[in-house]
């Protein structure tokens, strides 16, 4: 004998939840109040990577301007042997210059000093290489570095909290003027 199933499906079984009253409503805005206002107390911190981009044109006398943008970064790359490791590094370099530039000088300089910092303690100082010839070179175009590549800071620590912070060293051709220091903005604080 054969036996036949239903065809409907059955209702799922629903949960009963208490009513909602004064009470429970209030300690549970109370609560969402007191942990949103402890998140946005803290600092910004990031685990793992962080970079910035900071921008910046360079009134070159004789010649278009120069739009520059760099990026430092900071990256933990991991725990071992009782130490943190940490990477600070220039990420990438693009410049854009007007379309009718074609060769000559544009920069005697343009290089970039990399340093990590954590509270009053700063390590290593490392130069990426000087990319004047690039720019005078070419109007528009783009370096990218690597981590573990030329110019990178690594080390090795016990504490937390580091940032990255990058100066570039601009030597403008025929501006009569020495070189000066260009700022980059700092990486946020990686744990």
């Amino acid at each position: 004998m054969m036996r036949l199933l239903p065809t409907s499906t059955p209702r799922p079984r629903t949960r009963r939840h208490r009513p909602l009253t004064r009470a429970t409503a209030a300690s549970a805005i109370g609560a969402t109040i007191a942990l949103t206002g402890l998140a946005s107390a803290a600092p910004a911190q990031a685990a793992g990577n962080e970079c910035r981009v900071t921008t910046k044109s360079f009134a070159l006398p004789g010649k278009p301007d120069v739009t520059v943008s760099a990026s430092v970064c900071m990256r933990y790359v991991g725990s071992w042997s009782g130490y943190r490791h940490y990477r600070a590094w220039l990420g990438r370099v693009e410049w854009t210059g007007d379309a009718w530039f074609i060769g000559g000088r544009r920069f005697n300089d343009f290089s970039f000093d990399i340093r990590a910092h954590s509270g009053s303690k700063s390590v290593g100082t490392s130069t990426v290489q000087d990319l004047s010839g690039a720019m005078n070179a070419y109007n528009d175009g783009a370096r990218a570095f690597s981590s573990t590549g030329y110019g990178a800071v690594t080390f090795a620590t016990k504490s937390k909290y580091w940032y990255a912070t990058a100066t570039a060293n601009v030597d403008i051709t025929d501006d009569g003027l020495p070189g000066r220091d260009w700022r980059l903005n700092a990486t946020g604080t990686i744990t």
